[in-house]
């Protein structure tokens, strides 16, 4: 006799003929617990979600409402600087009311109404990009045609009905995983006990334990122990740097054994390590309530690859997509201005003697100066992760 809800984890998960599937699930949620303050009490928490249509409808409307900002802010910025004909602005008008209207029903938590918008809206016939069209054209027919992929997603075609008849039928599954991922957690600590050794994360799940009493997932607010204050009194200042790169249970354990005398060193654009938990929202908090201080006047790099940052990353983070606006403030500036001492003649790089095995470059009157630098773009359309790996190793040892 199987355990209940084990057929339906198979079925939702795979694995009638191969356990490797279902062994990935149970050990995937099990590292992300890792850095989840109090992840047992979590772990309970969203096993109740999977009996309240409401809750999942409220979450999907949180995940989907900075997607649309977005949206909605590029819109604007089009119709101001009114690229086509009036005729082609009156259907970027219709795409941008469409925006609007799913960032209030969103903002609302009202997904039947998001579904009845997407269901109900039909796109005119797009106007014409011409070859010389300001850059505003070009980036509505970019996100344009980005939004009417997005609003053939399934999701935009289930009402809340349907969802939570799907979240009765989910459930069993979903509560044998949980329960699998209990016993994969208690026996492995288990056996770290027994043999008095313990991983990083074993070690800052126990540590934590030390310093909250009690955590809620929902307000962030905790009670620190006795120990906790005690040892906020230790510390004159606590430096942590790389901040971009703490995770919930980390960012948690130095908010309790610090007493706003923590001083936070990071850089949001610099955040790598997403696939171990990290979570640079935590850094981006901490610039909403601590005094900032800038640190982007950059002293290794020349002003074409610094321009060449900020040309990319303008385009790329905003307040929906990455936490931030790539204002004033976040942009990289050349540390050295032309009157600071410079201890390198004006001709040094051209005096440099050619490394070794490799000749010296001709230099020609006709010949173009060599860029500070090339942004490079491989193509990922229709490929898996996996293939757009290789592409760039590939390409990364070509250039090498």
């Amino acid at each position: 006799t199987f355990p209940r809800g084990f057929g339906e984890f198979v079925s939702i998960f795979g694995g009638e003929t191969d356990s490797r599937s279902m062994e990935m699930t149970i050990s995937t949620v099990a590292k992300h617990l890792e850095t989840v303050p109090f992840a047992d009490r979590w772990l309970d928490e969203q096993q109740a979600r999977f009996s309240e249509a409401e809750v999942w409808c409220k979450g999907i409307c949180g995940l989907m409402q900075p997607i649309f900002e977005e949206y909605r802010g590029i819109f604007r910025e089009i119709i101001q600087a009114a690229p086509f004909s009036d005729k082609g602005m009156d259907t970027v008008r219709e795409d941008a009311l469409l925006s609007e209207q799913l960032c209030a029903a969103l903002h609302n938590e009202d997904w039947d109404e998001v579904c009845r918008l997407v269901k109900g809206h039909v796109f005119s016939k797009a106007p014409p990009v011409r070859k010389d069209a300001p850059r505003e054209g070009f980036l509505y027919k970019e996100y344009r045609n980005r939004l009417k992929k997005f609003l053939q997603e399934e999701v935009f075609f289930l009402s809340s009905a349907q969802c939570k008849e799907d979240l009765v039928r989910l459930r069993p599954g979903m509560e044998f995983l949980f329960e699998a991922v209990r016993n994969f957690r208690r026996e492995m600590l288990e056996e770290m006990h027994r043999r008095s050794a313990y991983t990083f994360a074993a070690l800052s799940e126990l540590s934590l334990a030390l310093v909250v009493a009690d955590y809620s997932h929902g307000t962030g607010e905790f009670t620190p122990t006795e120990l906790a204050r005690n040892e906020r009194k230790t510390y004159d200042e606590v430096l942590i740097d790389e901040y971009q790169d703490v995770n919930d249970l980390q960012d948690l354990f130095f908010r309790a054994v610090t007493d706003n005398n923590c001083f936070a060193v990071g850089d949001v654009k610099q955040s790598i390590y997403g696939f171990r938990g990290a979570n640079p929202d935590n850094f981006l908090r901490k610039k909403e309530t601590c005094k900032v201080i800038a640190l982007n006047k950059n002293f290794r790099s020349r002003e074409g690859i610094l321009d060449a940052v900020n040309f990319i990353c303008r385009g790329i983070f905003s307040p929906a997509v990455g936490g931030f606006a790539y204002d004033e403030t976040e942009m990289l500036y050349r540390g050295r201005g032309e009157d600071d001492a410079n201890p390198y003649p004006a001709d040094y790089e051209k005096t440099l003697p050619p490394m070794e095995g490799f000749p010296a470059p001709a230099a020609t009157e006709d010949s173009l100066p060599e860029p500070d630098a090339e942004l490079l773009l491989i193509p990922t359309e229709g490929r898996s992760n996996s293939e757009k790996y290789a592409e760039e190793a590939r390409l990364c040892a070509k250039l090498i």
